[in-house]
């Protein structure tokens, strides 16, 4: 479906022109990237357009996602072969080669669940994947970029919609920040992912109780030798040393058993498990309640013996989105409950940490610690944050076009998509106050810990 094209831009832009194929697929496609990082206040008009393009010549990008591979507008992993020679790819403040073009809109009509899963995971102190707005178009084969070729009725026949670059979760300094080399690959460090299965990733078997498909994300199995996966298997579940032992020994003798769980168990847990991220992360879980969280897309880094939890990927489930997952038994997108508590929904370490009066104190510390840097210092962080986008995606006018090529229920008027807006605004706020109204007796109720003052909750008033 063709859509009107502005005559000037007012926001960034790629243009992708596939090399050897005729189309991206869901294998790496060589292509050619055309990007400008085109600010609100400094627009250009699309007689200039050829002249800002700067080029990528040698780029592999793929349609990703597993069921989201199978919709209308797609998804993509893109590879550059080397970074520009000027500043970085679409202005990103920390570069990189690796990127996803996020197909914002498809799950989450709002645009913004995503980036503000990241914004309240950078608040806290963690790494978050960076992101940042553009519009795609994907063009013919072998087109030539320029004047002629470059015109409003070209590109409109070719607009892939407004999308989200993220970064890739990988090794990176200003991303997953540990002395990784993919030349010398040991099992010192590595991205953990919990997904659905893939032969790309080493498979930690067996399987934990209440657990499923966990996987050695980074490095990949094809780098590995023998020895390190071994390595690997040994780390996460082969024995009494390993990683989970642990949480299945709480859970199989005493847990299942109705025993309390004896303190020296838990201090075997706490010298190979990061409990500051480990609790951040629960309450950024419990927050997005999504039907995701906790057991898919969620990451894990292993430094050395210790895991950390995080960061957070893919919540455009999350924070009651009443037009996706509505449909849910759960009640997912309810702002009261616990989302860990949820049958089939935690893996079982969340079982057995909630146990600790160590971990529920450090989960009410990081709560006053969101408190204060939220609520305290901006109480209307989140509204401010979501309006400060929406105007953004509005006034470029990238909302409007992304609306008309991928009309549905939810965008096609201003008030429908405004009214998805409002229910996400009305869910944080009860969100933030039924949790902290309700943690500190889940505390108590999990593990015998006190907090020293009761959560009044972050209200967005």
């Amino acid at each position: 479906m063709a859509v009107k094209i502005p005559s000037v831009f007012k926001n960034p832009l790629v243009l992708a022109v596939p090399k050897t194929e005729s189309s991206i697929t869901t294998s790496d496609t060589q292509v050619s990237l055309y990007f400008v990082d085109i600010s609100y206040n400094s627009p250009v008009s699309i007689e200039d357009l050829p002249a800002k393009l700067i080029e990528l010549s040698s780029v592999k990008m793929r349609i990703r996602g597993d069921a989201t591979a199978m919709m209308s507008k797609k998804q993509y992993s893109v590879k550059l072969s080397k970074t520009p020679s000027t500043g970085n790819f679409l202005g990103m403040e920390n570069g990189g080669k690796h990127w996803v073009f996020n197909d914002c809109g498809v799950v989450d009509f709002t645009l913004l669940r995503n980036i503000l899963a990241f914004k309240q995971q950078q608040l806290m102190g963690q790494y978050a994947p960076a992101a940042k707005f553009f519009e795609l178009f994907v063009l013919p084969k072998g087109t030539t970029v320029s004047t002629a070729t470059i015109t409003s009725h070209f590109l409109a026949e070719y607009y892939q919609g407004l999308y989200l670059n993220f970064d890739k979760i990988r090794f990176q300094n200003s991303r997953i920040n540990l002395p990784y080399a993919k030349n010398e690959v040991t099992s010192d460090y590595a991205i953990i992912q919990l997904n659905q299965y893939s032969t790309k990733y080493l498979q930690l078997l067996p399987n934990p109780p209440l657990t499923a498909n966990v996987e050695v994300y980074e490095p990949k199995l094809k780098d590995m030798s023998e020895q390190v996966q071994h390595e690997f298997s040994v780390w996460f579940n082969n024995g009494e040393a390993s990683w989970i032992a642990p949480f299945v020994n709480a859970y199989t003798n005493y847990i299942l058993q109705k025993k309390e769980i004896p303190f020296p168990l838990f201090e075997t847990i706490q010298a190979t498990t990061d409990y500051s991220s480990f609790a951040t992360y629960f309450l950024l879980n419990e927050i997005a309640k999504d039907p995701d969280g906790y057991h898919k897309s969620t990451f894990m880094i292993k430094n050395k013996t210790v895991c950390y939890a995080g960061p957070l990927w893919d919540k455009n489930k999350s924070y009651g989105n009443t037009a996706s997952c509505s449909g849910y038994p759960q009640d997912y997108v309810s702002p009261k409950e616990w989302l860990f508590s949820i049958s089939g929904q935690s893996p079982i370490w969340w079982f057995i940490l909630v146990k600790d009066p160590t971990f529920c104190k450090e989960i009410f510390a990081q709560w006053e610690k969101m408190e204060s840097e939220i609520s305290s210092t901006k109480p209307t962080w989140f509204s401010k944050f979501i309006e400060e986008n929406v105007s953004y995606i509005k006034n470029t006018g990238a909302l409007g076009r992304d609306s008309e090529k991928w009309p549905n229920a939810f965008n096609n008027n201003t008030s429908n998509y405004d009214l998805q807006v409002i229910q996400l605004k009305s869910y944080l706020a009860q969100r933030f106050t039924w949790i902290g109204n309700n943690l500190a007796n889940l505390l108590k109720d999990q593990s015998g810990y006190t907090s020293p003052t009761k959560s009044t909750g972050v209200s967005d008033r």
